[in-house]
């Protein structure tokens, strides 16, 4: 039986504090870079994603709190070398909320597979209506759970319909757990057939 994860992030929390560290955008290129499944032809270098006054080390982090996710360098390379063609890397700027103290080697992770694999017999939605939002996705309401025969052979994906679900395999569960990436977290979900 497949064994599926969530992948999640952790947030960081500002030293000497409880706060959590929070990285933030322009809402519109979050949108953007969230539901539309092709890859980006004209995307600009110098868009900004902004950190609090205290630098924290993270490999992978949300963008505001719309799993829009951002990769550190090691990380890029890491799904270069063993899965190339599944996340397109957009560079970004970090930065400072001052404007100040740019941290190089970061980009935004825009995730090219979307696999409408719902299992609607036990994924709740509101109303019990199967209607997509504006921004494609249904109105879930509790866990999602996936079916396993509609997801083939990719192991890192999207779930069309919830893109908010950034899933992978248990093989892929495997290589991220030898690598000991800082900000990601895996939490198994309910098994699939």
């Amino acid at each position: 039986m497949m064994r599926l994860y969530r992948v999640e992030a952790y947030a960081p929390r500002i030293p000497g504090t409880q706060n959590p560290w929070p990285l933030d955008m322009p809402l519109d290129l979050d949108r953007f870079v969230r539901t539309d499944r092709t890859r980006i032809k004209d995307w600009d270098p110098r868009a900004i994603v902004v950190y609090p006054t205290v630098a924290v080390p993270f490999d992978y982090a949300e963008v505001g709190s719309r799993s829009c996710p951002i990769f550190s360098r090691r990380m890029q390379s890491f799904f270069k070398t063993h899965f190339p063609q599944v996340i397109q890397f957009l560079p970004v700027r970090l930065m400072r909320d001052d404007g100040d103290a740019e941290i190089e080697g970061f980009a935004l992770g825009k995730i090219l597979a979307s696999i409408d694999c719902i299992d609607r017999s036990h994924t709740h939605v509101a109303d019990g209506l199967w209607s997509l939002t504006e921004s494609s996705n249904y109105k879930v309401r509790g866990p999602v759970v996936c079916d396993g025969s509609k997801i083939g052979r990719r192991h890192f994906f999207r779930v069309f319909g919830a893109s908010h679900y950034v899933v992978c395999t248990d093989r892929f569960k495997e290589l991220l757990d030898s690598q000991s990436f800082i900000g990601m977290r895996l939490n198994e979900m309910c098994p699939v057939e």
